[in-house]
């Protein structure tokens, strides 16, 4: 619970204090979790450093008894997510005037809170100690990331400050290099699309939770020897749908069968029947995506028409950025970014969706199918980012500006007493 004193100072900044809410409600459901899974999980340590954060810019850290608590517990959890020496070696380069590694960028955050709370506590050398540590790295940090190259990055690739920030710390503050990782990283964005849209246009394993892992499919063709028999993966990828990507199971369904490819289809065929049955199979399958209006206008205030804006976002999946490269790249007539192969539904003679009987039943069904699409959209999206952004550290503070920090950093350094010597 929050002390009163604490609670009227949240109404009266209430941007911070609904944030604080949210962080304080989450630490205490970490509270059920073991401490030796809250001392491996850095999203428990961020969570700390949050804390902290959000009551230093309420100017309310002196009020968070257990603060130094739990900074400790975030430098914990944080130095177990780096090399021993990674903090000592950032230091000593700085001190040198060479560039620090990007993931600094949180331990200036740390050692800036862990000053203020010293200084709150009244251990002044200490205090001073920690906030020459996060001068000295915020200053290096932002040293390899000019405004004037953040903003050329931005504008000419149209990505985010932070997105371009990430990139130039990457590569010691080299725009060409950093445009090119940003390019790579859309890329890699683009080709892990493409890669989900293959793997639910092909359907659901046997289990009906896997999707077919295609890193398997040319091991498979290699010891099968479909290689020139089967270019378009037909049977690869229907053995390790029936074999739940079980590579040896996969074989052993391939001689049951009798090497027999028709036989083969036929199995899967009786799969994509019985997933359809069991509603699977139509919820498996992409749906059309509808173009963002608030995208499209972005794309056409860049000077994009209509029509290609249009089919880029649809492509793409309202991903502006992909939109963006693959309209400049390749034209909008280019391959598309995701799934433009999607085999189209036909109604048959008796399907009950041609009588208009069942109109309102089907068009609700299309709706709530159109909805968990959605859904399912999106969270694959956040999903793909949590496996292929890299750990919580880099994704959250490796594009950190670092402007709140340097001005704290300088206030409070500004008004230490010339002599600090602890208690």
């Amino acid at each position: 619970s929050i002390p009163p004193k604490q609670q009227l100072q949240l109404q009266q900044q209430p941007v911070p204090s609904s944030a604080l809410m949210f962080l304080l409600q989450a630490d205490s459901e970490w509270a059920s979790v073991s401490q030796e899974w809250r001392t491996k999980a850095d999203n428990y340590g961020l969570l700390q450093l949050d804390i902290a954060w959000i009551y230093l810019k309420l100017e309310s850290i002196d009020n968070l008894d257990d603060v130094t608590q739990r900074l400790d517990q975030a430098e914990r959890v944080l130095r177990k997510q780096v090399h021993k020496n990674f903090v000592t070696l950032a230091l000593a380069q700085a001190d040198m005037g060479n560039p620090v590694p990007p993931l600094s960028a949180i331990f200036c955050r740390l050692f800036l809170l862990q000053g203020v709370a010293f200084r709150c506590s009244g251990h002044m050398s200490k205090s001073k100690e920690l906030l020459d540590q996060a001068w000295i790295l915020c200053q290096s940090l932002r040293r390899v990331a000019s405004l004037q190259q953040v903003t050329t990055l931005s504008e000419a690739l149209s990505v985010t400050d932070h997105q371009a920030i990430a990139a130039l710390r990457k590569t010691n503050g080299d725009t060409n290099k950093a445009a090119a990782a940003i390019q790579e990283e859309l890329l890699s964005e683009e080709r892990h699309l493409l890669n989900r849209q293959k793997q639910r246009n092909w359907g659901l394993c046997q289990n009906t939770i896997d999707h077919v892992d295609a890193d398997l499919i040319s091991r498979l063709e290699m010891v099968l020897g479909l290689t020139e028999i089967d270019p378009n993966h037909v049977a690869s990828v229907g053995l390790l749908r029936l074999a739940n990507n079980d590579i040896q199971k996969a074989i052993d369904i391939y001689q049951e069968v009798g090497r027999d490819l028709n036989t083969l289809q036929g199995r899967v065929s009786l799969l994509d029947r019985t997933l359809q049955l069991r509603g699977l199979k139509d919820f498996d399958r992409p749906k059309e995506v509808v173009v963002d209006e608030t995208s499209l206008a972005t794309l056409m205030s860049m000077g994009v028409d209509e029509g290609p804006a249009r089919k880029a976002l649809s492509q793409c999946h309202n991903n502006i950025d992909l939109a963006l490269m693959k309209l400049t790249t390749a034209g909008s007539d280019a391959s598309p970014c995701a799934g433009d192969d999607t085999t189209q539904h036909t109604l048959k003679r008796g399907d009950p969706s041609s009588t208009g009987l069942f109109k309102p039943i089907v068009k609700r069904l299309k709706t709530e199918l159109e909805d968990a699409e959605k859904a399912r959209a999106f969270i694959e999206k956040e999903l793909g980012k949590a496996l292929q952004g890299g750990n919580d550290l880099e994704s959250q503070y490796l594009g950190s500006k670092l402007d709140e920090e340097w001005a704290y950093i300088e206030k409070f350094r500004n008004s230490m007493p010339s002599s600090s010597s602890s208690p």
